[in-house]
């Protein structure tokens, strides 16, 4: 039996840029990439696995619609082709070339139902440099990517400096001691792909080294892993004894579980990385939160507008200037700008008759010039005429584009009286 082949002696041996050659070597010889693209649905035995810790990643991603999302080792892109089945914007990142020619296919092909909501970008990776802008992207997943990286701290360097403030970046990977699988040992032998043991401490050193400034972790069992229904507690009666008994036998099954659950970070390791304290934006302020989406957005959406005054008077077709002074008293960022506009803030102006009747309920929206965060205030000015003479109303409310009016989660709008003689 040959010796345990440790990674860290393939580290010191091969380079970064040999590794990325290694990683095209099985995907240019695929014969039938079908099965590869039809992930995570191309295998009855990977597939539990696969739903089950991506359902994991996703939640602790807190992802948005329009995100632009940095899929890191994207391999054929299946996970890419999800994320914009999500509405998010993505760029696959990969060393293999022959794997991106394969998402490339998987894209044109079998695009997701409705289109994307921006051209997917498909960018090779020379095992150094991602080439994106400085704070360019919202988040990053890496899905069973990174225990293959041989340089982890340069690469969590580069999901730093890509990542916006507020960024995450999520991880699902094998645990502490996966290179001494067999299958790990396996490919090191036969493929030369480093499998890396993922320690989480040593990443959360490296992580926090430079600049990430929190990690979570989730703590899930395999779901390959059942209990049996445990009826003892029903059955025990009025007998003490037994109902001593059964308190024990509780607590036993308890106590094991907790321990199969502490030990599934020793086989899966998924985890998140955040770029700074996490404040969600418009995009998320639509996510229920226990009531449907109308009981997340009462807590997120809301605002208190100020104006010089109340009434104002003008000739036929004179230019009427407002001035406005808006604070964001709920929890989300207000976005100025985004993706098709989708969930951008802006003043929204609802045009009455001086008896409250609607005449026109899109007179006129208005932009912020920049984005507003929670408890911060902006002005907002605007201008506009009306030729015909009478009393009129303006209704000034806020609209977080393509999700909801503030005044359908709580906030007040504010009246104004406009004479036009």
């Amino acid at each position: 039996m040959p010796d345990i082949l440790e990674p860290e002696r393939l580290i010191k041996e091969v380079s970064v840029s040999k590794f990325c050659e290694t990683a095209d070597v099985p995907f240019r010889e695929v014969t039938d990439p079908v099965p590869l693209m039809a992930k995570p649905f191309g295998n009855m035995v990977e597939s539990p696995d696969i739903l089950f810790n991506l359902g994991h990643v996703l939640s602790g991603l807190q992802l948005g619609r329009t995100m632009q999302v940095v899929d890191f080792g994207a391999g054929t892109c299946w996970l890419s082709r999800c994320l914009n089945q999500l509405g998010c914007a993505t760029v696959s990142v990969d060393p293999s070339a022959s794997a991106l020619e394969i998402g490339r296919r998987l894209m044109k092909e079998h695009p997701p139902i409705g289109g994307c909501i921006k051209e997917p970008v498909f960018l090779l990776y020379d095992g150094h440099k991602i080439d994106l802008a400085d704070g360019s992207v919202d988040r990053v997943i890496c899905f069973d990517s990174f225990h293959h990286v041989p340089n982890q701290a340069e690469v969590l360097a580069e999901f730093f400096r890509i990542l916006k403030p507020c960024g995450i970046a999520a991880f699902s990977e094998p645990g502490r001691h996966h290179s001494r699988t067999e299958q790990a040992q396996h490919e090191m032998r036969t493929w030369g792909v480093l499998e890396n043991d993922i320690i989480l401490e040593d990443i959360r050193d490296k992580a926090f080294k430079v600049g990430f400034s929190d990690m979570k972790i989730k703590l899930a069992l395999s779901p390959h892993v059942a209990r049996p229904y445990q009826r003892h507690m029903i059955s025990a009666g009025r007998n003490p004894i037994k109902k001593l008994g059964c308190m024990m036998l509780s607590f036993l099954t308890t106590l094991k579980t907790f321990r199969l659950l502490l030990g599934s970070a020793d086989t899966r390791s998924i985890f998140m990385l955040h770029k700074g304290r996490f404040v969600p934006d418009t995009r998320l302020s639509h996510v229920a939160s226990g009531g449907g989406p109308q009981a997340g957005a009462a807590r997120d959406l809301q605002h208190t507008i100020k104006t010089d005054r109340i009434d104002y008077t003008a000739r036929p077709g004179e230019e009427i200037t407002i001035n406005t002074k808006i604070t964001n008293t709920g929890s989300v960022i207000w976005l100025h700008d985004n993706i098709i506009d989708y969930a951008v803030v802006k003043l929204g102006v609802h045009l009455c008759d001086g008896n409250m009747k609607m005449l026109n309920f899109d007179f006129l929206r208005n932009t912020f010039s920049g984005d507003v965060a929670p408890g911060c205030e902006a002005g907002n000015t605007f201008s506009f005429s009306i030729d015909k003479p009478g009393q009129y109303k303006l209704m000034l409310d806020l609209v977080s584009e393509r999700i909801m009016w503030f005044e359908a989660s709580g906030s007040k709008p504010v009246c104004l009286n406009i004479t036009i003689a």
